[in-house]
């Protein structure tokens, strides 16, 4: 047990409403339990709990939260910074237009309403490292600059990896320079140590094509599994027969989560086989769309909407089902496969790319082709719920690649034992 904190780091985040990296914002600022970004809230702890004090910063637009020193779970100190909220209309206008004019926007606004609180936040509290989550500001590479404080970069996968060309390097025109400045400004400045999470979007190999040193990048998956895991109080069966055969899905209702794939699919899904049922799992601006086109496809006997969980209680949700469905547009090496696999259920999913040395098809998952997605998924699920010796395979591979994968604390103290190798500074007395 660790008594006495020795050593301190300074976290720099930006999560904002409606912006990137949002699910732990009300946890730091209220209390309430994080609804989101496991990877940053398990970070948080369990730094804490190797003996550091975790000093965290973060934007507040005008009077929405009053700006004072707050300590949350004993180490973790939280300094919140205004942002006038004269740019509020600004702000909500590049949210609605494309996230990415966003990312312009932040680091201008942090670097010019926070540089100096973060120069003398660093005079005061003198870290061992700086640790900035993502590429949508820049203080922590000026901030390295001026004081020396080494640096590392908490990338959360990768907008760059559809642009590796089959000799691995990255082929950009004009525009994907200028929408992709602050990320590449950050691959060709990396700090100390860069960090991407193995999420299916290629980043060990961005890392590679733009000649980030191996000593100074880790390329590593996220953990699994929560240390207070507890029983769902939610029922995904209510409602439904016994003899169904039950999917699932768990995820923000975002688009680019790919909700609405799965949703299409279910008409022919039905038709196959009456016996199946879906449930998703989460909400989202995107809920009362999704909600829509179930009523539309006719669907409404067949699919339910369960909300948000607890996230310590999602493992425990996703036992209840069969089976659990990703259908993202992006990448499908998310949090929620992580925690299929955790709760012992295969998963039916697309076979792009971003599960590769993850799942395997016909071993733990059964992976379609994205061509056809309808009528691919549904095969799939029919073949599932009408195969029980399939089924039965898969649920053994899914217990065998769960013994493969790390805890979040075995995650998060590999990557924590790696930033003091790269910094030198050993290890917490």
């Amino acid at each position: 047990m660790i008594s006495t904190v020795h050593k301190t780091i300074l976290v720099i985040a930006v999560p904002f409403p409606g912006y990137y990296l949002t699910g732990f914002r009300r946890w730091l600022m209220e209390g309430v339990p994080p609804d989101g970004m496991p990877a940053i809230v398990n970070f948080l702890r369990e730094t804490a709990k190797r003996g550091y004090q975790v000093h965290i910063t973060l934007p507040v637009l005008g009077r929405e939260y009053p700006c004072k020193r707050t300590v949350r779970e004993g180490r973790i100190v939280v300094y919140p910074y205004k942002i006038p909220a004269c740019f509020s209309p600004l702000i909500k206008l590049f949210r609605w237009r494309g996230n990415f004019l966003l990312n312009f926007l932040f680091i201008f606004l942090t670097m010019i309403f926070s540089f100096g609180f973060h120069m003398r936040l660093i005079k005061h509290i003198k870290p061992l490292f700086i640790y900035q989550m993502g590429y949508n500001t820049l203080n922590g590479h000026f901030l390295q600059l001026r004081t020396g404080v080494p640096l590392v970069y908490r990338m959360f996968g990768t907008a760059l990896g559809e642009k590796l060309d089959s000799t691995g390097h990255i082929r950009l025109n004009l525009w994907d320079r200028i929408r992709s400045t602050p990320e590449t400004y950050s691959y060709r400045y990396p700090g100390d140590l860069m960090v991407i999470g193995n999420d299916g979007t290629r980043g060990g190999e961005v890392m590679r094509a733009f000649g980030v040193p191996k000593q100074r990048s880790l390329f590593t998956m996220n953990g699994i599994g929560y240390q207070r895991e507890r029983k769902s109080k939610a029922n995904l069966r209510k409602g439904f027969g016994k003899d169904v055969f039950l999917a699932v899905t768990v995820t923000r209702l975002v688009p680019w989560k790919g909700v609405d794939r799965t949703i299409r699919a279910f008409p022919l899904v039905i038709k196959k086989e009456p016996r199946l049922r879906l449930v998703i799992v989460g909400d989202g601006n995107e809920r009362k769309a999704l909600e829509d086109l179930v009523r539309e496809s006719g669907m409404e006997e067949f699919v339910k909407f369960q909300g948000v969980i607890p996230h310590d209680m999602v493992i425990d949700t996703i036992r209840q089902a069969d089976v659990l469905i990703s259908t993202q547009y992006v990448t499908n090496r998310s949090n929620c496969t992580l925690e299929a696999v955790m709760a012992g259920r295969p998963v039916v999913s697309l076979d792009d790319g971003s599960l590769d040395g993850f799942l395997e098809h016909m071993r733990d998952s059964l992976l379609v082709d994205t061509d056809d997605i309808n009528e691919q998924l549904s095969s799939a699920l029919v073949c599932l719920a009408q195969d029980p010796k399939l089924y039965g395979k898969l649920r053994k591979g899914v217990e065998k690649t769960r013994s493969q994968m790390r805890s979040w604390a075995q995650r998060i103290n590999y990557e924590l034992e790696v930033i003091e190798g790269v910094i030198g500074s050993g290890k917490p007395e």
